[in-house]
């Protein structure tokens, strides 16, 4: 996290409980182990309950509990983590939801941790995409990842990119119920535990993907860029930044 935290800051979080979705976990902790102490575990339990506890010298602490009924499977979510003196304000789709109070002084915590069920990103492109656009992603491929997706489709997919960690990196479209033909290109860059900052640069001719500052492989449009609403990222990968910017 970015200067750590402090008082009178907020974390947003947009997402999808999947249809399947058992539990999923937002941790925030002192360092980037699952051994390292955790300020806020915030777990909710799809059906069941929402548990809140720290962790702190190896050992759980007292868990306290809240309603999961602002989770629902197939929904989405906007969920707010706001910092006051006394503890984390917790809000879910505008509705505050509990507060858990510090036991683990906030300017310890360094990282945020999410897992479990969650949360893969689905979200409507503001004003739609268009050539002299980019699309920023800054993230980090987890040590267990094997593969994950971006989509960028409208009723079709405009560019499935997919890559497979170790293996290749997967492009391609689909239309009218059928995948397209398929292209490649290396996965070299994406690496198990590293993070990565890509960029989707659309210009006439397609989109040209950059990662870490080079470029990686361009795919040609197959699909009128107009027609692309949607953003759409699952699988084994874990982002901290989407943005859209103006290139020209």
């Amino acid at each position: 996290i970015t200067d750590g935290l402090k008082p009178g800051m907020a974390l947003c979080f947009q997402g999808v409980v999947p249809e399947n979705a058992k539990e999923f976990e937002v941790n925030l902790q002192t360092g980037p182990s699952n051994d390292q102490d955790k300020a806020l575990h915030f777990k909710p339990c799809i059906g069941q309950k929402v548990t809140l506890n720290s962790f702190r010298n190896g050992k759980w602490e007292s868990e306290d509990s809240a309603s999961v009924e602002p989770f629902t499977s197939g929904a989405p979510f906007t969920m707010f983590f706001a910092i006051n003196t006394e503890g984390y304000e917790v809000f879910v789709n505008g509705v505050k939801h509990c507060m858990f109070k510090h036991r683990i002084p906030v300017e310890k915590v360094s990282t945020l941790n999410i897992g479990g069920d969650a949360i893969p990103y689905v979200g409507t492109i503001p004003e739609g995409i268009k050539p002299d656009m980019a699309v920023c992603f800054q993230g980090t491929v987890p040590a267990d990842s094997d593969q994950y997706v971006l989509l960028y489709y409208g009723d079709d997919v405009a560019l499935h990119f997919n890559p497979r960690i170790g293996q290749k990196v997967t492009l391609n479209s689909f239309r009218n119920g059928k995948w397209e033909s398929e292209e490649s290109a290396s996965a070299e860059p994406f690496t198990k535990g590293a993070p990565f900052t890509m960029f989707f640069t659309i210009n006439t001719e397609g989109y040209e993907v950059f990662v870490n500052g080079v470029k990686h492989c361009m795919f040609k449009h197959r699909i009128p860029v107009e027609k692309v609403s949607t953003l759409n990222i699952n699988g084994d990968v874990s982002l901290n930044m989407i943005g859209y910017i103006n290139v020209s």
